[in-house]
């Protein structure tokens, strides 16, 4: 246990000296330094076939899953920092809270997916706002300051819901012995669970970890902390916030995983998971700010995440390999928008035009991005959706299956004219002006110079998720089928 010790505290060591130095230098070098550290101890974890006698922290094949998501997650957003703080530093905007704050949120993140009990994960998760609230401040304005408190005050309704799951849980393994929260424990002593406070302590845990997951209706502090944050910590946020809340509520699937409780669970997960890609139906054609479309983008890929898991079976294989590919693609926008803001000085779709000409490799990496993210072979997310609509028709949930095609052809509809508008577009400029783009070289139409680790951890990522579209390495294929054994699935 002491690997896991050591991957949670260096962050949070890091942040502190960070605080200490105020130094730019020192902050891009700690971000990246951590990072490698980080990714590297993590996948020398032991996963696979290990026993845990209530233990608190350690890992299993799902939350290693989740910890590689995070670790690879936070070293695009240090590479990508790399830039975005330098630029800040030679412009005297630097804001000395940055980077301890993104250590900070590496360090409960990573704290929340190592947990093996249901309390210590709930301490975790709980203390992330701390450092998402300071992210979303970033530019000390009155909007941003808005939607820091907007994301504290919904974020605490959903901690406190989650703790109500928690004790319900508590009370729920009276017979259990020892009656703890261990995860393994109360896994093993299914039975001994009653199955009306279980019931209690899934809803609650549902509720209140689906408010910080970004699930419909709670989804509301989404889009503008999304949109007031630094990019590359809208990446994070995107990447591996949402999916530590996803995966704390799957721990309490995992518990009731293997008992007749499973079919409720099953359908509230199902119901929130199509509520939310309504949601995101919705919104993303009509709203004209690109990082808002992403967020409602994300409340949409969470509803299908949730809906994977509401039907069961190869679907809860399609909902791991769905987190994996849906994180790195969404990471890739949430980076390339920053590029764009750079630019144009704005992130209305209405404000930028002929980016083709302005920032062409950020425009082919928004164009096959986008085209990744609405699930266009050779995009992973192809394959996991196959996979969900297969589970569908395999159980012949034909109105699920309808729902789920027509609210995913708006997204994509949305999405795809929206882009293609800022890229490829050149008559623009006036709307430009309405949207109130300031950009720094106006009325240039030459090339800007982008730098290389502003584009490289979005090249690295796609391929990635071009490579899991065609061929699914075998040792990837096998820990996913084991992640979703573990809730289940096969």
């Amino acid at each position: 246990m002491n690997k896991e010790i050591a991957i949670i505290v260096l962050p949070i060591g890091a942040a502190f000296v960070s605080i200490l130095l105020r130094s730019s230098k020192a902050d891009r070098a700690a971000l990246i330094l951590v990072s490698l550290i980080n990714l590297t101890a993590s996948m020398t974890l032991p996963y696979d076939g290990v026993f845990r006698n209530n233990e608190l922290l350690g890992t299993d094949t799902l939350g290693f899953v989740f910890l590689f998501i995070i670790n690879v997650n936070f070293l695009g957003s240090a590479l990508y920092s790399n830039v975005y703080l330098k630029e800040t530093d030679e412009a005297q905007h630097y804001d000395h809270w940055y980077a301890p704050a993104m250590l900070f949120f590496l360090a409960m993140v990573t704290g929340a997916v190592l947990s093996r009990n249901l309390g210590l994960m709930w301490v975790f998760v709980g203390a992330t706002p701390i450092a998402t609230a300071t992210l979303i401040w970033h530019h000390r304005d009155k909007e941003s300051l808005e939607a820091a408190w907007k994301h504290l005050f919904i974020c605490s309704v959903g901690i406190v819901l989650s703790f109500i799951g928690v004790l319900s849980m508590v009370e729920a393994s009276e017979q259990v012995p020892g009656r703890g929260l261990s995860i393994d424990t109360l896994s093993n002593y299914t039975a001994l669970i009653s199955p009306l406070w279980g019931g209690m302590a899934f809803t609650f845990a549902l509720v209140g970890y689906g408010t910080m997951m970004g699930l419909s209706p709670m989804h509301t502090w989404l889009p503008d902390a999304h949109s007031k944050a630094p990019s590359s910590a809208s990446a994070m946020f995107s990447g591996t916030l949402l999916n530590c809340a996803f995966l704390a509520i799957l721990r309490y699937y995992q518990i009731f995983a293997f008992t007749p409780m499973i079919s409720f669970i099953r359908n509230l997960m199902l119901a929130l998971g199509l509520l939310s890609i309504l949601a995101a139906a919705v919104f993303i054609p009509r709203v004209d700010n690109f990082k808002r479309k992403l967020a409602y983008s994300t409340v949409g890929h969470m509803g299908i995440l949730a809906t994977s898991v509401g039907l069961g079976g190869i679907a809860i294989y399609a909902a791991m390999l769905h987190t994996l590919c849906h994180s790195l693609i969404k990471h890739a926008l949430f980076l390339t928008s920053g590029n764009f803001l750079y630019t144009y000085g704005t992130v209305k779709t209405s404000g930028i035009s002929n980016a083709i000409g302005r920032v062409p490799q950020s425009s082919i990496i928004l164009v096959v991005s986008v085209l990744f993210i609405i699930g266009i072979p050779p995009s992973g997310l192809f394959v996991s959706e196959f996979m969900m609509i297969k589970q569908m028709v395999t159980e012949s949930r034909w109105v699920v299956l309808a729902v789920f095609v027509v609210l995913s052809a708006t997204v994509s509809y949305g999405f795809i004219t929206s882009v293609f508008k800022m890229v490829f577009s050149e008559a623009a400029t006036e709307m430009s002006k309405e949207a109130g783009a300031a950009t720094p070289d106006e009325g240039s139409s030459e090339a800007t110079v982008e730098p290389l680790f502003s584009l490289l951890p979005q090249w690295i990522f796609l391929g990635i998720i071009a490579i899991t579209g065609i061929y699914i390495p075998l040792a990837l294929n096998v820990l996913l089928h084991r992640a979703a054994y573990i809730l289940g699935g096969f």
